[in-house]
């Protein structure tokens, strides 16, 4: 049974989280951008140089994807249904990124973020389920977690292992914004270009 939707104190209200899905497909426009700049040879005159000014705002775009799938989870009256759609569009979006990555149709050592925030909603639907049935779900959750975590990084989903821990940090941390905007730098560490991109999530 899903807990009722919680709501993080306003006092860390800026922005809307309608507000925020303009800026992140944007960012991933740019982030896109910048890695089809960016070749051996580059395909254009100073590529490298763009890649970089494009990737450094395309990196924004995986938080706030990650912010908004744990927004749409807390608010969703019905979780199968939002999962059915987010599995849906990772089935749209998968010939497009096996183009875009590898020039194949079928790409099997690749697979698209939807696919890795699928997961990731599949392991958050699990625990809370948890939470509101035994005392000692940490362990179980804890389970449920790593199991997320080897599952996207066998099969190659985009962000691996950490599309699977940013969006669980949200979760966890939901009613205490500083908190899960310090645990999600601290998870991508490997990227600090995004961690910008987290203050609007102690912002909302």
């Amino acid at each position: 049974m899903q807990r009722p939707p919680s709501t993080p104190s306003k006092k860390y209200r800026l922005f809307s989280g309608t507000a925020l899905k303009h800026p992140a497909p944007i960012a991933m426009l740019l982030d896109h951008m910048g890695k089809a700049l960016l070749t051996d040879p580059p395909r254009i005159p100073g590529g490298f140089v763009l890649s970089t000014v494009f990737e450094i705002p395309g990196r924004f775009a995986f938080p706030l994807f990650c912010f908004l799938l744990i927004e749409g989870y807390f608010h969703t009256h019905d979780f199968k249904r939002y999962l059915r759609r987010l599995l849906i569009f990772a089935l749209i979006s998968e010939i497009p990124f096996n183009l875009f990555t590898s020039a194949a149709w079928c790409e099997p050592n690749a697979q698209n973020i939807l696919f890795t925030l699928s997961l990731a909603l599949i392991a958050i639907g699990s625990v809370d389920a948890l939470r509101s049935r035994i005392s000692w779900w940490p362990l179980p959750a804890a389970g449920i977690v790593l199991a997320g975590c080897l599952t996207a990084s066998f099969a190659a989903a985009d962000y691996g292992s950490y599309g699977i821990l940013v969006p669980f940090a949200f979760y966890l941390f939901h009613d205490l914004p500083p908190v899960d905007t310090l645990t999600g730098n601290a998870i991508l560490f490997k990227e600090p270009w995004s961690f910008p991109a987290f203050r609007p999530d102690h912002l909302i």
